[in-house]
């Protein structure tokens, strides 16, 4: 997903977000129809029968996935790939928040312990590092050496919270 997510960065260049986020869905949708007839042969049983309502939330969960993955994008043209990853990482944060407040899920003590020590993991894998301090160096040209602006934080947060929208 990383290696994919690298090389979508890269075409953003070239065919901007937009065609960078059709390319990652219209490359993967004849492999998504082979693993649908995969098992189907494999169970015996064929695809569940549409209606209106399996539709709708099919669309939805579409919708959402393709969002994120533009916001992503978004997100990686602006600062850095770590960074941007590790914020959309934090989707198990959004995925059990939603659950929560639309389905009524419940958020044991483990469950929010994992939760809460895999999101810290990532941001402690992915913290930028400082750079090294210099004798010019202000207070105020602190922020502007990590170079993090909100834009690219607010970005990756919102897809994550697209990726966990689409799994709830």
């Amino acid at each position: 997903q990383t290696l994919r997510n690298a090389m979508q960065r890269e075409l953003v260049a070239t065919v901007g977000t937009i065609g960078a986020t059709h390319v990652r869905f219209l490359f993967g949708l004849p492999f998504a129809l082979l693993f649908l007839l995969a098992v189907t042969i494999w169970t015996g049983e064929g695809p569940a029968r549409l209606n209106a309502l399996m539709l709708g939330w099919t669309l939805l969960g579409a919708a959402t996935q393709i969002a994120a993955t533009a916001l992503l994008l978004m997100a990686m043209r602006d600062k850095s790939f770590v960074l941007v990853t590790a914020l959309v990482k934090l989707e198990p944060v959004h995925v059990a928040l939603l659950g929560l407040i639309f389905l009524g899920d419940k958020l044991t003590v483990p469950l929010a312990a994992a939760i809460a020590v895999a999101t810290f993991g990532v941001l402690v894998v992915s913290w930028p590092k400082a750079a090294p301090a210099t004798p010019s160096a202000t207070k105020a040209s602190v922020g502007a050496r990590s170079g993090v602006g909100a834009r690219p934080i607010w970005l990756g947060i919102l897809s994550g919270a697209q990726i966990g929208r689409a799994h709830v």
